[in-house]
Order: C-alpha cells, then sequence, then structure tokens
C-alpha cells in the first residue's frame, strides 16, 4: 500500500522544513510527498530542488529521497478558496492508494502513516481512516517586550476529532468534526465522489464536506490515539 501525503503551502516558510522533516522520518517505507504552493515559493523549490539532487543524502541516509518529492506551484487560486484548488491538483497527481492532506503547519509522528495503515488493515476493506491530531492556535496573541509588537504564541486548544465531554468515539470521527490532518482518503474513490471539487472553492469546510461525501458510501476506522499536530 501506497500512501500520497499532500504539503499546502501559503508563505510562512519557516514552518515548511519542520513539517518536511516529519514526513521524512516516517517509519512506514512506501509513500511519496507532493508540495504544492499558493504562488511562487523561490526558497521552498530550492530546498526541495536540493533534496532531489541528493545535496542532502549522508544526512537523511536515504538514496531514494529525491525520487519521493515532488513540488508544483498552483498561481490561478483565486481569494476565499482556502487551499481548495491546490488539494484538487494533489490529488490529480498523486498515485498512491491513500492520500493524507496536511499543511505546512502541521508536525506527524514518525508512526502517522503506520498507524492509517493498521486501521486500514484491520478493516480490510476500502475505508476512510481517522487519528487524532492535537491542534493548537495562536490566538489569542501574547504581548512581547516591545510594546509595539503582537506575538502569536500557540495555545493548546484539544484534541480534534473535537469533544466538548472529553471522550473521543467513533460517532465523533463519523460526525465531521475533524481536522483535515486527521483523515486519510483513498484516492480512486475520492476521485470518483469529487472531494475538493470546483463548487467547494468557496466554501470554509470544503474538507468536512469532503469527508461527507465518502462517509456516505464507505466506512470510517478510527483511532483515539494522537499521532499530529496541527498549528
Amino acid at each position: 500500500m501506497k500512501f500520497t501525503i499532500v504539503m499546502t503551502v501559503y508563505k510562512r516558510e519557516e514552518l515548511f522544513l519542520h513539517a518536511l522533516y516529519t514526513v521524512i522520518q516516517q517509519d512506514y517505507p512506501d509513500w511519496e510527498l507532493i508540495v504544492i504552493a499558493d504562488g511562487p515559493h523561490p526558497n521552498i523549490e530550492h530546498a526541495v530542488s536540493l533534496i532531489q539532487k541528493d545535496t542532502y543524502q549522508a544526512f537523511w541516509d536515504r538514496a531514494d529521497l529525491g525520487k519521493r518529492i515532488s513540488y508544483h506551484e498552483y498561481t490561478d487560486s483565486p481569494a476565499g478558496t482556502v487551499g481548495n484548488p491546490l488539494r484538487r491538483r494533489g490529488l490529480e497527481l498523486a498515485t498512491g492508494d491513500y492520500i493524507c492532506f496536511i499543511g505546512h503547519d502541521c508536525l506527524i509522528d514518525k508512526n502517522y502513516l503506520s498507524t492509517h495503515k493498521a486501521l486500514i488493515d484491520n478493516k480490510g476493506a476500502t475505508c476512510v481512516s481517522v487519528v487524532s491530531v492535537l491542534y493548537w492556535t495562536d490566538w489569542p496573541s501574547q504581548v512581547t517586550q516591545d510594546k509595539n509588537v503582537q506575538a502569536a504564541i500557540p495555545e493548546f486548544i484539544g484534541r480534534i476529532p473535537w469533544s466538548y465531554t472529553g471522550k473521543i468515539s467513533m460517532d465523533i470521527a463519523k460526525t465531521g468534526e475533524v481536522d483535515l490532518t486527521c483523515l486519510c482518503f483513498p484516492v480512486i474513490e475520492s476521485r470518483q465522489v469529487g472531494v475538493f471539487s470546483p463548487d467547494l472553492d468557496n466554501a470554509y469546510d470544503a474538507d468536512f464536506q469532503s469527508f461527507s461525501k465518502l462517509r456516505s458510501m464507505l466506512p470510517v476506522v478510527f483511532t483515539s490515539k494522537p499521532v499530529a499536530g496541527h498549528f
């Protein structure tokens, strides 16, 4: 089973290498990473090109790393589409059996993919896999020593899927109240039902609507164990 990870990037280049590192460290071997930037990001393109040329082969100790990672730009994404066209493009490019979507502000544990793999294998059928994610936000901000500067200090909000009772269950995982980082979609079925389709381009909850399209036709498997963080 091969996984495609689509990482969407919008500015915030300082976060990209941290997210990239967590992908490279996966303990599951069969994956590809498609990096899609919302417009030109020369620094990120350069970083990916260095990896593709095996510049860091001695550091990563992974001779095949350059073949697993590709960089793309999507320059026609209108304001308000919240990354939807980028994810649709990632789905078009994917060569894996299953696909995960993460942002440049996400850090995934080394067992992120292997956890999805175990859930899918246990089901023994095509399904949507849902894992738990620790969610942080930079609101509210704190004032730095320089009173004229507002510094965004990440604050821990809780675990997603959301549970206001403090418990996480399969029912919660099926409600749609999930972060996109929680989800792993089968590629063929995602294309068939139109995940991240153009009609969702201006929908802020395009990820949840896409999840709903799949969960209406496929079983959902779930673990409450957190294996990623979204900042």
